[in-house]
């Protein structure tokens, strides 16, 4: 984006990002699918072959233009994290 263009909503933003990890886990031979209700899980993703199911919780920033470089922000509740559910969340 250029400087001065309006951003997209944060849902947009949140979306895209869960979109494209969905699109990287395809393009490399895994299943992925959405969960139907949210509670802190964005994607499952599945080794069809090994029968292996990860979590996977997504965070989207979209970069800040700096001198010499971009930087995001985005926030995690360790509470979430560090909570003992098998499959672990990644």
């Amino acid at each position: 984006m250029k400087r001065g263009e309006a951003l997209p909503g944060k849902l947009y933003v949140g979306r895209s990002g869960q979109l494209a990890a969905m699109s990287e886990f395809l393009l490399r031979g895994y299943n992925v699918a959405t969960p139907e209700v949210d509670v802190g899980d964005d994607i499952f993703v599945v080794d069809d072959r090994k029968g292996t199911l990860w979590r996977i919780q997504v965070k989207t920033a979209i970069g800040t233009e700096r001198d010499y470089c971009y930087s995001g922000q985005f926030l995690v509740v360790l509470r979430q994290l560090l909570a003992s559910i098998e499959p672990i969340l990644y």
